[in-house]
This record gives C-alpha cells, sequence and structure tokens, in this order.
C-alpha cells in the first residue's frame, strides 16, 4: 500500500511589498468574510490598509518575509528523508 504525506499552508507574503495586497485577498475572500461582494470588498479595503503598517512592522521583524512557506518545505524535506525517499517532493 501506498502512502502519502501532503503538506499545505495558507499562504503568506513574500517581501514587506506584499503585505498589504495579501492581507487584501485574505480579508476578500468569502470564506473569510462572508458579505455580498459589494461589502466585502471595500470591508477588505478597509481592514487591510489599516492592518498593514503592523503587520508589516511584524514581517520586517521576522526577517521581511512570512517564514511559512520555508518551514513547510522544510517539513516536506525532512518527511521525504524520514520515509527514505528524498526528492520525491512535488510542489
Amino acid at each position: 500500500m501506498k502512502k502519502a504525506i501532503i503538506l499545505f499552508n495558507l499562504g503568506g507574503p513574500d517581501s514587506l511589498d506584499a503585505v498589504q495586497p495579501f492581507l487584501f485577498n485574505l480579508f476578500n475572500d468569502p470564506a473569510i468574510i462572508n458579505l455580498p461582494g459589494i461589502f466585502r470588498y471595500p470591508l477588505a479595503k478597509f481592514i487591510s490598509n489599516r492592518r498593514a503598517p503592523v503587520a508589516k512592522a511584524i514581517y520586517a521583524e521576522m526577517g521581511g518575509k512570512s517564514p511559512i512557506l520555508q518551514e513547510t518545505q522544510s517539513q516536506a524535506d525532512e518527511s521525504c528523508q524520514r520515509k527514505g525517499r528524498e526528492g520525491t517532493r512535488s510542489n
């Protein structure tokens, strides 16, 4: 029987310039804010513009980007090594 390990993440900004667009996309997602688009879009703009300066400062302390992709890739590599299947990771 074949076994698989599936790792996924919700992403994060890859630079400080990407923080506000990332927040906008997050809050404009109907799964996050369940409102009609006519209300969700301006609300997402408001929240993302309001939160961006604080979030940028936090990401700056973490190296200027979200660590989530690198951490997920490290977990995938470690999982492959533990299963003796190094190099079988797909993105």
